[in-house]
């Protein structure tokens, strides 16, 4: 069998259950949540947040090369500016690749930033549980493991940057005035 890279999406799977990718790979194990409308619902719901994000870097350049090899090229190419923004920004380091959400540039820093569609109240929530056996909550583990798989990436193909990490979330507590917002934005694919 061909060796695959280690994807951001297949080391939080492997972190569920580590025969999942062993099944993923066979052909007699169907993947049946592709199919599942709910699942796409969801995952339009993060586009849309992916979208809004992106509004807050107006002069970040999106990745939309086809091959992981020419996203790798063309953010190697962007993270030569002393300033940039860049989406989507596609990292490897050896067989571990990953893609970035926001990765901005400044100087000697790599600040990324992972989207999560997920809502937080700073006042009330936490990513630490007050349980002794593990101090991340459960229901965060999945994000935090995400991020700290990109930043370990980053930090290994990019040794001259200081890397600081960070997720950008829904801020439960802030109030929209326009009614029905949540369903005005367009998706296109």
């Amino acid at each position: 069998m061909k060796p695959v890279a280690l994807t951001k999406i297949r080391f939080v799977k492997a972190l569920q259950c580590p025969r999942k990718l062993q099944y993923e790979r066979d052909s007699r194990y169907l993947d049946t949540s592709a199919d599942d409308e709910f699942l796409e619902s969801l995952a339009e719901g993060g586009h849309q947040v992916g979208e809004l994000a992106r509004k807050m870097f107006p002069q970040g350049h999106l990745i939309t090369e086809a091959s992981p090899e020419e996203q790798v090229r063309t953010t190697r190419s962007l993270l030569e500016r002393q300033v940039v923004s860049i989406f989507e920004a596609t990292i490897r380091y050896g067989n571990l690749l990953v893609r970035c959400d926001v990765l901005q540039r400044t100087g000697n820093r790599l600040d990324l930033i992972e989207v999560k569609a997920k809502g937080f109240n700073p006042h009330k929530d936490s990513f630490l549980s007050s349980r002794g056996d593990h101090p991340v909550r459960s229901t965060w583990r999945p994000y935090l493991y995400d991020i700290a798989y990109q930043a370990y990436v980053l930090s290994c193909a990019y040794p001259q940057f200081a890397v600081v990490s960070s997720l950008l979330l829904l801020d439960k507590t802030v109030v929209v005035p326009i009614p029905g917002l949540n369903s005005s934005f367009a998706v296109t694919l």
